[in-house]
């Protein structure tokens, strides 16, 4: 999980396939705090499993606990969004990430975005194909910015996808962990 938190170097494209939302909840809970503890980094944390509201509760308590509000509302450092709504919404994708990383680098030189995907509304929306052309549009390391990106997966949804699907989805990532549930 360290490489996946590591905020010293951007350009990952990442595939992560997790076998239950607790063990998505701990992984991002991690992530959060261990990025948003450097002045640098903007954290957007898209979930499709479980509500932004749950997602501020889970990021609110426990070990690894963050002050979301001063985060999310006085910092500008936390986002959290629908990935129903960032995937299917009116914007293109990474034309409004672009636009996060703009407004931010105004307010801080050497600011960077690390994003955390939930792809599962791909699959609400019954477009593996669309899926599927999405990850092959993006490069495997984002060399031209600082940016990093995580691709997370229930492992239900991506056992949907056939073989073919599956093999051009990790080579258009740098790298491919899997978290499973202890």
């Amino acid at each position: 999980m360290n490489r996946l938190s590591n905020d010293s170097c951007y350009g990952l494209h990442c595939l992560l396939i997790y076998d239950d939302l607790e063990t998505f909840r701990e992984f991002y809970s991690y992530f959060a705090q261990k990025l948003l503890e450097k002045k640098d980094n903007i954290v957007l944390i898209a979930p499709f499993y479980e509500t932004i509201s749950s997602v501020r509760q889970t990021l609110s308590s426990g070990p690894r606990a963050i002050d979301v509000k001063e985060y999310e509302e006085n910092l500008q450092r936390l986002l959290i969004y629908d990935s129903l709504n960032e995937y299917f919404g009116e914007e293109p994708v990474m034309d409004a990430r672009k636009k996060i990383m703009k407004r931010s680098l105004q307010n801080n030189k050497e600011a960077g975005l690390s994003v955390l995907d939930d792809m599962g509304s791909f699959y609400f929306k019954m477009q593996e194909e669309k899926l599927v052309d999405f990850e092959k549009s993006l490069p495997v390391h984002f060399d031209d910015m600082a940016y990093n990106g995580i691709c997370a997966y229930h492992q239900n949804d991506f056992n949907r996808l056939s073989e073919e699907q599956k093999e051009e989805i990790m080579k258009h990532h740098s790298e491919t962990f899997r978290l499973e549930a202890y």
